[in-house]
């Protein structure tokens, strides 16, 4: 892999509390957001938004599985401001909304 994609990989994952987009990580790795955009997908075959999100889903998933952590606690600390945002955005990639998602994990137990 080369290297500027995995320090952005790197960046994303220490900045998973903000709201990254593709010109900060590209301005991280020294790179136009066009060229960085196109190097990211080649190398990692998916676009760096869709990284981001899968990144956040997972991060928000291990969150919800503590239910001592309010589900509007898991929104603000992926850095997103809006509750409904963070709801609309975790159903399109879980199919389900985030206390949804608890409520399974919490009967899988």
């Amino acid at each position: 892999m080369r290297h500027d994609v995995q320090r952005a990989k790197e960046y994303i994952l220490a900045n998973i509390s903000s709201d990254i987009s593709v010109k900060d990580v590209a301005d991280y790795v020294h790179l136009s957001p066009e060229y960085f955009s196109k190097l990211f997908k080649k190398e990692m075959g998916e676009n760096v938004k869709n990284y981001i999100l899968r990144i956040k889903v997972d991060a928000a998933k291990d969150l919800l599985e503590n239910p001592n952590i309010p589900v509007s606690t898991v929104a603000s600390e992926l850095g997103y401001s809006n509750f409904s945002h963070f709801t609309q955005m975790f159903k399109k990639h879980e199919n389900v909304t985030p206390s949804e998602y608890r409520k399974q994990f919490l009967k899988h137990e």
